[in-house]
């Protein structure tokens, strides 16, 4: 029941996000927090402090948004997740820092954290168009900061061709 209230919290604190109003996000992400915390749920509340992480940087306040996403970095996804789960998990953790450390202007961390996000995905088969395309998109940004423009290029090009299939 917990962990049920865990995940609506947070999904309604990533609907907030996906919609660019962090702040509608951030006590939705809080809350979860708590109960993750309260009731040992670890995983939990790693991408719920991922997410709210996301949240900190969109609202510019880049250090607490880093502190907290290096915080989850250090938690153990183990404890309550099988291999797979805890992948999948990592994947998502992963996109989050990436757009922490590029809305951070810390292009090279940011794209080694969406190329982790990417090649996790991969790995375990699990490609949601949608959700890889925003880490793809992320990660040609990072690029182009960077003054990598032929490979960010490429990025945004396999961007538009999975919209293009949606």
């Amino acid at each position: 029941h917990t962990a049920f209230s865990s995940q609506f919290l947070q999904a309604a604190g990533r609907a907030g996000t996906g919609l660019d109003k962090p702040y509608l996000s951030q006590a939705y992400l809080e809350e979860s927090i708590k109960i993750c915390e309260k009731e040992g749920l670890w995983a939990y509340g790693a991408n719920a402090k991922a997410t709210l992480a996301a949240v900190f940087a969109q609202r510019g306040d880049i250090k607490e948004a880093i502190n907290l996403i290096e915080n989850v970095k250090s938690v153990d996804l183990g404890k309550n997740f099988d291999h797979k789960s805890k992948r999948f998990l990592l994947s998502r953790i992963s996109s989050y820092e990436g757009k922490v450390y590029g809305l951070a202007k810390k292009y090279p961390e940011s794209e080694r954290a969406y190329r982790n996000c990417i090649e996790i995905s991969i790995e375990m088969g699990q490609i949601d168009p949608f959700g890889i395309s925003q880490v793809r998109k992320g990660l040609g940004e990072a690029l182009l900061e960077q003054g990598r423009k032929k490979e960010a290029l490429k990025e945004f090009e396999i961007v538009r061709e999975e919209f293009r299939k949606l």
